[in-house]
């Protein structure tokens, strides 16, 4: 029963306002109704499906899309050379973020329980990633000797030395703001996928 109407209702209210979001939630419920159609539970007249009579209603929107400030891939030898030069268990966890290609709350996070470091993966589970699927990585060479020299010391693979909690996400932008003031740790990850797509 549902139409046109019941999703330009829905998508009305953030379509201009939170576009990324409203888009997002368009996409899901194109989905939902595409597997219902599939399913025989209602005819295949989709009308959340992009490039469909819903675009008539909804406004166009000029979206530009703020990216992280990333190093260049070129400069990120540089960038591993000063962290290995860097003794503090937080420089240790940006070189380990940029080496995983990681979020800083999956490095943060990982416990050594997570790691097989003879098999060189680490598995994050659905609960610790936005993946809500289980998350396998697989670990260079350079993180397992990484990890190795930090075995030992608690549950948590990067711990506060002086609390023995989990680093706070400050504390790995004050390293990273240390060598390269104006770019953010997220954005190693678009470095990799750059690097990843032009080499």
């Amino acid at each position: 029963q549902i139409g046109g109407h019941e999703v330009h209702k829905v998508l009305s209210r953030t379509w201009q306002k939170q576009f990324p979001t409203a888009k997002k939630v368009r996409g899901r419920i194109a989905r939902i109704l595409d597997y219902a159609a599939a399913h025989g539970f209602r005819p295949d007249d989709n009308p959340a499906r992009p490039n469909g009579p819903l675009d008539q209603l909804l406004p166009p929107v000029r979206h530009r899309e703020k990216h992280h400030p990333s190093v260049p891939y070129q400069e990120l030898p540089d960038v591993v050379a000063k962290l290995k030069g860097m003794e503090s268990i937080s420089a240790k966890a940006v070189l380990f973020t940029v080496l995983t290609g990681v979020r800083s709350s999956e490095t943060r996070g990982a416990v050594w329980s997570e790691f097989d470091l003879d098999e060189k993966t680490w598995v994050i589970p659905p609960e610790r990633n936005k993946t809500a699927d289980e998350y396998r990585i697989p670990l260079a060479d350079q993180t397992v000797a990484l990890l190795k020299g930090l075995q030992g010391k608690g549950k948590l693979v990067f711990a506060s030395p002086t609390s023995g909690k989990q680093l706070s996400d400050t504390a790995l932008t004050k390293v990273l703001k240390s060598i390269r003031p104006d770019e953010t740790l997220h954005g190693f990850r678009a470095t990799l996928s750059t690097w990843a797509r032009e080499q």
